[in-house]
């Protein structure tokens, strides 16, 4: 019996170490993005947060960031909620062989892996940011020409978004049209075990699934079924989202 419960015990212990990122920094960047083609739109900035370690990586909005740690530390719904945003409630968690995705869509969570693959150039080329020195490296990655900058003073080979696989930080990185562009504004010691759980036990999907899946959810307006609209209320929510997603502007133009 003691040694079931101690094998029950490593067992605990092992799974537990599963759902936490041995991180080491953490970097903020502003992100930059034309989220949709319509006419006279501005761009959006949005900071957003990396926490990365030696073997993986956790990308999430900064609103998210702060969401989640004040959950952790018991606060109230009230101070938990203002930084709540239901459209920004992904994750992404990096590590050498996969990259996985999460959301939650109408309080319902959905994600995806895909296999790591980032086929990258260098460049001889280099600029400062933050006052460190960085080089210049080129990849053609989700239907994109991307353009990064990243700097070995950092030895970890992640950045924002899915971006990683460098032989150093991502501070800065854009696409050749500049209609999405996250750069690096800070960046700190982080020696924390931050939670990832939610990131690895979520239901998966194939990548197309997901994508249906979400398109499904999102164009939902009864929420399932519990709310009634009038036939002419339901078709003028149809026909703005149709119109809206004629005009949308993914990151990734394909898979």
């Amino acid at each position: 019996m003691k040694k079931i419960g101690f094998i029950f015990l490593l067992f605990s212990i092992v799974l537990q170490s599963q759902n936490k990122l041995d991180s080491k920094i953490r970097v903020l960047y502003v992100s930059n993005y034309l989220e949709s083609k319509k006419p006279n739109l501005q761009k959006i900035d949005k900071t957003v947060v990396l926490i990365a370690g030696t073997d993986e990586s956790v990308f999430l909005t900064a609103n998210s960031y702060t969401s989640d740690s004040l959950k952790l530390e018991n606060r109230g719904i009230e101070e938990v909620m203002k930084y709540y945003e239901p459209q920004y409630q992904y994750e992404i968690l990096v590590n050498k062989r996969e990259i996985n995705f999460y959301d939650s869509i109408l309080n319902t969570e959905i994600g995806y892996s895909e296999p790591n693959k980032m086929s990258w150039t260098l460049e001889k080329e280099y600029k400062n940011i933050l006052g460190v020195k960085c080089q210049k490296a080129t990849l053609a990655k989700y239907g994109r020409k991307w353009i990064a900058f990243f700097s070995m003073n950092y030895p970890f080979p992640f950045g924002p978004y899915k971006f990683n696989g460098l032989p150093g930080l991502i501070l800065e990185v854009h696409d050749l049209d500049n209609e999405f562009n996250f750069t690096a504004v800070e960046i700190k010691t982080f020696k924390k075990d931050y939670p990832i759980s939610k990131v690895i036990n979520v239901k998966k999907f194939s990548k197309d699934d997901f994508l249906k899946a979400k398109n499904n959810l999102e164009s939902d307006f009864t929420f399932g079924g519990k709310i009634k609209l009038a036939p002419e209320s339901a078709k003028l929510f149809t026909d703005k989202y149709k119109e809206n997603r004629k005009f949308e502007n993914p990151i990734e133009i394909n898979n």
